[in-house]
């Protein structure tokens, strides 16, 4: 969910995702002087509690005695970015965040202006997708405050560290309960208990359990091998053997019920204690039925442990890589591995590592992308070039080879790329934190595990690439490995970008941190203080600089926050030939062009027919588009597309019964439909008393979450507009503009409204 406000002088922009909650914040330039930072008061109101949320740098002026880990509220000691994450919040709760700009000097501090932003975080476990991620930062201030630096890890400690996670998992398992369900999984690491011993559990409630298990080297099946022994699921496994040289990668379960696949357990956790609690990592849930289908298909393929070749070409054949026409497309595919090579691969369907760095490389506003082993070559020239668009990268290490290493190193050299390598605070540290140690559940990926890739996350139009494969060529070609593709679903692309920004934070302070002091000479830098003047703001505002095309990216992209627009369709974007009847006595006794409707007033026994107007072949075939107002709608909907701001149809036409002819005519004028809102004044006109009082209510509803900070309405009627123009005189904080389309596609500025700066409470 997101929504911003603004009072004129300071943003906030609020995104959620369901333990996470990005803040973007922005201060116009003429109220920079004397700022010292943010302070952000939270308001939880599922839990009725009020309280400032924390950092961990003071004002040397003013600190006073701290223990080690210990925060300090913000009010206090404010937050001197204009980025900022709540890692505190909760799954499905409502929140108010209020903005507070601090100014003075340290010793004197004064509140100015705030704004504030109800908005509620994601529940986990609902709708099509599911998404889980374990907290993966055993190495952290938060774990040693609570735990210490336990050698065996506590039930509580393994329960924070999991986050939900490993009940996720059971949950989803436990749900084939009886002969009515079968379970199919293919993994990879199969080791921890209490999953082994759910599928036990669900096979002896009478489910039809089957799991396709990697067993092509020692490590790791013959540790999953006695596990099996131990869990007595040995009659459930199906070895995965031919193709030695390389691994059965996967980690997915899908649940089918009398037969049919229903759902789908996906992503990036092995199902090992590791995996669960250590590593970071994400469980995805996808309740699709063509999704899951497809899934089962590629089952069914695996359990007869098929030839490497023979796979490669079906994979290739069953889940060809998306196709993307234009921006506005929305989908969600399953594309599996291995695949044929690039030199084997055609070009309406190509090689997969070419259409992932493809789609890389169109990104415009942001990627977001995690690498456990270094970056592929293909993808790594891409993070060379300059690109307007931001860059953040996070790795477990740099990489296991100097070819790897090289890359790693370069990339990270340039400082358009922001990249975080796993890591933690040994030896010496900061000011008012202590030294962390690992959990050491894992030692061949220590840090992070995840395997995806969002693009434009900050745009209405995101995509999501996240499974089981490492973006590499040898997960592509030679190994079993699934990964989803989701694009245009804001709501999974918000639950993933708030993890993603956790941990890239958290692991870039500390890599950054380590590297500055074992530096020869670096100096004692474990005294990290806030500046005590507006000093810290200038890099911000230097324009072109990483820390500018954050700041403006975060906040919302523009200053005057989001924006929706309504074009009415007749005499606006269309001259239409339709006539609306009057009839008396059910004969017609006049007919009406689109204006003349607009004004008149029927007399005693007649009523209207608009039955012209509800005929979608009349629409499409005699309809003629008046070409500025289609240019501009046209123009808007791609930027529209990257800022979170909306484009609608509003129009006094009722429903149409063939909606999918009437959408074609604006296909035909290369009109983005699927993307547009479509809203028929004309189903409600009856009761709210004209067309003009039904355009009015629709506007009002799209202005009631607060979400947009200007709303602008294209009509060729004047009554339409003075009706919109109306509602600024309750709504003062939303810019209204009205444009009148003349007959001969003209636009007049027909009135333009300013917001009102209003205190927020």
């Amino acid at each position: 969910m997101r929504s911003k406000r603004s009072n004129g002088k300071i943003s906030l922009n609020v995104i959620t995702g369901t333990h996470v909650v990005i803040l973007g914040m922005d201060v116009k330039e003429s109220e920079l002087k004397d700022f010292l930072g943010f302070a952000i008061k939270r308001t939880d109101h599922t839990e009725d509690e009020i309280k400032w949320l924390k950092g961990f740098k003071t004002f040397k002026e003013t600190e006073g005695q701290s223990a080690p880990c210990q925060e300090v509220d913000t009010i206090a000691h404010p937050i001197q970015a204009f980025y900022w994450g709540d890692y505190t919040a909760k799954p499905a709760h409502k929140y108010t965040y209020e903005l507070v700009p601090v100014y003075g000097n340290p010793k004197n501090l004064r509140k100015g202006e705030s704004v504030a932003v109800t908005i509620s975080t994601e529940n986990e476990d609902i709708g099509t997708h599911a998404v889980y991620f374990n907290r993966g930062v055993a190495g952290s201030q938060a774990f040693v405050k609570k735990f210490g630096n336990q050698k065996e890890l506590s039930p509580e400690a393994h329960k924070w560290l999991a986050r939900g996670l490993d009940q996720a998992i059971l949950n989803f398992i436990a749900k084939a309960k009886s002969s009515e369900y079968s379970l199919r999984a293919s993994v990879y690491e199969f080791s921890y208990m209490p999953v082994l011993e759910a599928f036990k559990k669900a096979s002896d409630s009478g489910a039809d359990v089957k799991i396709v298990y990697d067993h092509r080297k020692p490590d790791p099946y013959e540790t999953s091998d006695r596990c099996i022994a131990k869990a007595g699921i040995k009659d459930l496994m199906i070895k995965r053997c031919q193709g030695s040289s390389y691994i059965s990668h996967n980690k997915f379960i899908i649940l089918l019920k009398n037969g049919k696949p229903m759902e789908v357990w996906t992503g990036s956790t092995n199902f090992t204690e590791g995996g669960i609690f250590g590593q970071s990592n994400v469980g995805h849930i996808v309740r699709d039925l063509k999704v899951a289908q497809t899934y089962y298909e590629y089952w069914q393929k695996i359990s007869t442990d098929p030839d490497q070749d023979d796979f490669r070409e079906w994979n290739s054949f069953h889940t060809p890589m998306p196709k993307v026409e234009n921006k506005s497309d929305n989908f969600m595919n399953v594309v599996f591995s291995p695949r044929l090579s690039e030199a084997k691969s055609r070009k309406d369907n190509p090689y997969a590592m070419a259409w992932y760095a493809q789609q890389l490389e169109e990104a415009r506003i942001m990627v977001n992308f995690t690498a456990a082993f270094g970056v592929n070559e293909r993808l790594a020239k891409i993070f060379y070039e300059d690109k307007e668009y931001l860059r953040y990268l996070i790795l477990d290490n740099k990489g296991r080879g100097d070819k790897s290493i090289e890359i790693t190193e370069k990339i990270e050299a340039d400082p358009d790329n922001r990249i975080a390598i796993g890591s933690y605070l040994e030896g010496k540290t900061p000011h008012g934190m202590v030294e962390e140690k690992l959990t050491h559940l894992n030692n061949h990926v220590k840090f992070l595990h995840t395997k995806y890739m969002i693009l434009d996350a900050l745009s209405t139009e995101p995509t999501l690439i996240s499974g089981s494969a490492n973006f590499s060529d040898a997960s592509v070609k030679n190994n079993d490995e699934n990964m989803l593709i989701v694009r245009g679903n804001t709501r999974v692309a918000d639950m993933y970008l708030g993890e993603f920004m956790r941990l890239f934070h958290h692991y870039y302070f500390r890599e950054v941190y380590n590297r500055i002091t074992k530096k020869k000479g670096s100096g004692d830098h474990t005294k990290a203080y806030l500046c005590p003047d507006s000093s810290w703001v200038r890099k911000y505002y230097k324009e072109g600089s990483i820390h500018w095309k954050e700041r403006l990216r975060f906040r919302g992209d523009t200053e005057n926050g989001y924006s929706i627009t309504f074009f009415d369709i007749d005499e606006t974007l269309f001259h239409t030939s339709a006539k609306v009847l009057v009839l008396k006595n059910n004969k017609v006794v006049k007919e009406l062009s689109n204006q003349e409707f607009n004004t008149y007033k029927l007399k005693s026994g007649e009523k209207f027919d608009f039955t012209q107007f509800r005929d979608a072949e009349i629409f499409k075939d005699h309809s003629k588009p008046i070409k500025q107002t289609i240019s501009k709608i046209i123009e808007m909907s791609k930027t529209a597309s990257l800022n979170g701001s909306k484009i609608a149809l509003l129009t006094a036409r009722q429903s149409f019964e063939d909606m999918a002819t009437f959408k074609q005519a604006f296909l035909d004028q290369k009109i983005p439909i699927r993307k547009i809102d479509i809203n028929f004044a004309g189903d409600i006109a009856d009761k709210a008393g004209s067309i003009a009082l039904a355009k009015k209510q629709i506007v009002e509803k799209y202005l009631a979450h607060g979400e947009y900070q200007e709303a602008i309405l294209l009509d060729d009627n004047k009554e339409n507009l003075d009706e919109f123009l109306s509602i600024s005189k309750i709504n003062k904080q939303v810019k209204f503009d009205a444009v009148l389309v003349k007959k001969d596609g003209a636009f007049i500025n027909y009135f333009t409204s300013k917001a009102k700066t209003v205190k927020e409470n």
